[in-house]
């Protein structure tokens, strides 16, 4: 097996993903907007959200108020732009 075919999604894989973007979509159309931090992706109602920063003000809520339903994965951690490796298992 080459190390390509290790890291490729199985047909269920494949299938859960897809279900996953599809999940995406419907939050996007419905109005939900998200905020990412390291790891954690919080779900925001769109409606009302003029901008998520970091510069405080009066009115403003902080993040660390707020308790809307929130992923936390390290998968979903940022990188830069610059080149990554994926090591696999021989």
């Amino acid at each position: 097996m080459t190390r390509e075919e290790k890291i490729a999604l199985t047909p269920e894989q494949e299938k859960a993903f897809k279900s996953f973007q599809r999940a995406y979509k419907k939050c996007k159309a419905s109005g939900i907007e998200f905020y990412t931090v390291l790891e954690r992706i919080t779900a925001l109602n769109g409606e009302y959200l003029v901008r998520v920063h970091d510069e405080p003000e009066k009115n403003d809520l902080s993040t660390n108020d707020i308790n809307n339903p929130t992923i936390f994965d390290a998968g979903f951690g940022g990188w830069a732009d610059d080149a990554h490796f994926i090591e696999v298992k021989e």
